[in-house]
């Protein structure tokens, strides 16, 4: 049975005839959206193919603790776990990135970015009471070598000579070893404007819906905070984000240099990650849309690599002599 007849019968077996269905942007994965129209409102199909291994239960998992911590995640209306199928509730399309872009009403970085930070402070305040993957310094060290497993055999046509792969690993693990906050919070991973919306009729926190957290995992505070503001995407201005660090320091009282050490330590992680998945979906996948991602990753790793506590990390890289690092 094809995909297309299976996503029919599932939709024919809730609305009967009477409904509409259209494709929506895709995103980096084999999940696709289509918003469907049916007796006066809309719905969002997710279609997450077995085949491509893709899966919903993780999404469904934590959407369900979501909703039921008082969190805007989609209502999910139906589901179909074995053939991979959810019909959520839709929010609408105000991304904040369209917002920010100024398509929809005058609404300032400013607001937009504390409401993001008050759904983290309330996430980290509530106890996570599903069972989800540890982000342990091995799984951030494996995510860290996507950089040198993909983006030099991309860039420079050749995979990078082993011992710089091995000082790379012990730099990064010493890094890890040193993070002060430990993981004991829900992190969504994917936290960033593209995968927050706008729902301006609701109240307090509630106004940033949540999309795209089927990879949650427990880990740091400090995790979502770096997706948050280091975004691959878009630029966050440096005002907000110095405001955004402040505000939530000062909302939870954490200790400023220790929370400060971890934001660089994870959001020069982070960028190292992209960069190599970036080199991952050009090379392996012939995917080159996000290539155009890098300079704007670059430029985080170039200011964190400032800091002293870089230094290490910041002499592995002038050795290796990637250019893009200078330019």
């Amino acid at each position: 049975m094809s995909r297309e007849v299976i996503k029919k019968n599932f939709l024919d077996e809730h609305f009967g005839l009477g409904y509409n269905n259209n494709k929506l942007p895709a995103d980096a994965s084999f999940r696709s959206y289509e918003r469907v129209d049916a007796d006066g409102k809309t719905y969002i199909l997710m279609d997450a193919p077995p085949h491509q291994e893709e899966e919903v239960l993780p999404f469904v998992k934590v959407g369900e603790f979501l909703y039921k911590n008082d969190f805007s995640a989609p209502e999910i209306i139906k589901q179909d776990v074995k053939n991979g199928l959810l019909l959520l509730e839709d929010f609408g399309n105000n991304h904040y990135s369209r917002v920010l872009s100024g398509q929809v009403e005058n609404i300032s970085e400013s607001t937009l970015y504390r409401k993001a930070i008050d759904v983290l402070v309330k996430l980290h305040k509530t106890d996570v009471t599903i069972e989800l993957p540890i982000y342990d310094h091995q799984k951030l060290l494996e995510e860290g070598c996507l950089l040198t497993d993909w983006y030099f055999q991309a860039f420079n046509g050749e995979e990078l000579a082993s011992h710089f792969k091995d000082e790379y690993i012990e730099i990064w693990t010493k890094l890890l070893k040193s993070l002060r906050f430990p993981n004991n919070c829900l992190v969504l991973r994917d936290y960033h404007a593209d995968n927050l919306m706008w729902l301006e009729d609701r109240v307090g926190h509630k106004k940033v819906g949540l999309l795209d957290f089927q990879d949650a995992v427990i880990g740091s505070v400090v995790y979502d905070m770096v997706s948050l503001l280091e975004d691959a995407r878009r630029d966050v201005s440096d005002n907000v984000v110095q405001q955004m660090i402040n505000y939530y320091i000062e909302i939870t009282n954490h200790n400023r240099k220790e929370f400060l050490a971890d934001y660089i330590i994870l959001g020069t992680q982070r960028s190292c990650k992209i960069l190599g998945f970036c080199a991952r979906k050009a090379l392996r996948d012939n995917d080159p849309r996000y290539l155009k991602l890098l300079p704007r990753v670059w430029s985080y790793i170039r200011y964190h690599l400032n800091n002293p506590l870089l230094l290490p990390l910041r002499s592995w890289f002038d050795k290796v002599s990637i250019t893009t690092l200078n330019s």
